[in-house]
């Protein structure tokens, strides 16, 4: 004796992939789409790596007394020092005279060649100094601030300049060709040296003298208990 056996098979179509931007945030867990949200960025931290290096190398552990919001405790436990406080210290009385001087120096000698810079860095310097000054006088204070800056020396930068064929003007007019002939002549005659960013690029130094002067005062006097003049 015979008998027929009849299989019946199920097959289940493969969920189509998505091929379009979701912007309305609908997951699709059929198809292997995991929730997330491209508008939230984690910093991921391995702790486990900061432990070893501090057993291996030590770290400087930062006693904590009180954790404040404001002071960015986040990584304190691992050597990292807490952020400054945001709230201003109220200021010392002011009953004696202070003066301040101050003096800062620049050198090319110390300085490295931008990414974009073509040569060797050029000679340039900067003296910048100053003072302030705040004596009492009477129920009033005066205030004396003066600085002066001296920038002299080379300046480099990147300007676009005309391509070698694009310096003869065109134009026939003898009045508006001497017009274009002073705007070339106003570009440095030399060649493009970074084609390599664009093909008009120059980079070049140009020289720099630059002075600033200021000085100021200011005159703080209490008229009554609830008013005060500023000057």
């Amino acid at each position: 004796m015979f008998s027929s056996v009849l299989l019946l098979c199920f097959f289940q179509a493969a969920p189509p992939q998505r091929a379009q931007l979701n912007l309305a945030g609908q997951t699709d867990a059929a198809a292997g789409e995991s929730r997330r949200n491209e508008n939230q960025q984690f910093n991921l931290i391995d702790t486990n790596t900061v432990k070893d290096l501090n057993l291996r190398m030590g770290t400087t552990a930062t006693i904590v007394p009180e954790f404040r919001p404001d002071s960015g405790y986040f990584g304190t436990e691992y050597g990292g020092a807490p952020q400054a406080g945001v709230h201003s210290r109220p200021a010392p009385p002011k009953t004696r005279a202070r003066a301040e001087l101050r003096y800062g120096h620049m050198n090319s000698i110390f300085s490295a060649c931008s990414f974009f810079q073509a040569g060797g860095v050029k000679p340039a310097r900067e003296n910048e100094y100053g003072f302030r000054a705040a004596v009492p006088f009477r129920t009033a204070f005066l205030t004396f601030d003066g600085r002066q800056q001296k920038v002299r020396g080379q300046v480099n930068g990147n300007v676009l300049v005309p391509l070698p064929n694009e310096r003869i003007p065109l134009i026939h007019d003898p009045a508006l060709r001497s017009i274009v002939e002073r705007f070339i002549r106003g570009y440095p005659n030399v060649p493009p040296n970074r084609a390599d960013v664009d093909p008009r690029m120059l980079n070049t130094n140009a020289p720099q003298r630059i002075d600033t002067d200021a000085l100021s005062g200011r005159l703080d006097a209490p008229l009554n208990s609830r008013n005060r003049l500023a000057l």
